[in-house]
């Protein structure tokens, strides 16, 4: 639930930084900064989010190093339960976290702020015409 919430909230900050800006100017500066802004809050929001949780299994990793000599033994390992387990698949088995955080994510949101900057702009514009 609540990382559907967090993306809830990733994927709507376009809007609401339109919504913002637009209360100052409408002109073409405004909707560029508009889209900028965006882009940057939903990047380093979802680069910090990785960042936090590799950060996370990196610590929850270094917790399994029971006499601390940098590696796991196999006398270590037997100790180990289920979850510990999961917590080192997790850390080495999962690339694709990685990739989508850092290589990814950013040029996807800057082609959904893009498009959502500039629809709110023309739809807005159209409004504001008509009234």
């Amino acid at each position: 639930m609540i990382d559907m919430l967090m993306w809830l909230c990733i994927f709507s900050s376009p809007i609401l930084i339109c919504i913002l800006v637009r209360k100052k100017s409408v002109r073409f500066k405004a909707w560029l900064a508009a889209f900028i802004i965006s882009w940057v809050v939903m990047a380093i929001t979802v680069l910090a989010l990785w960042l936090g949780y590799d950060l996370y299994l990196s610590y929850k990793l270094e917790l399994l190093d029971n006499d601390g000599d940098g590696s796991w033994s196999n006398k270590e390992m037997e100790t180990w339960t289920e979850e510990d387990h999961n917590t080192m698949k997790r850390y080495f088995g999962d690339g694709g976290r990685n990739v989508f955080a850092v290589f990814i994510f950013p040029i996807f949101s800057l082609v959904y702020s893009l498009l959502v900057t500039a629809m709110y702009w023309l739809i807005a514009n159209k409004i504001r015409k008509n009234v």
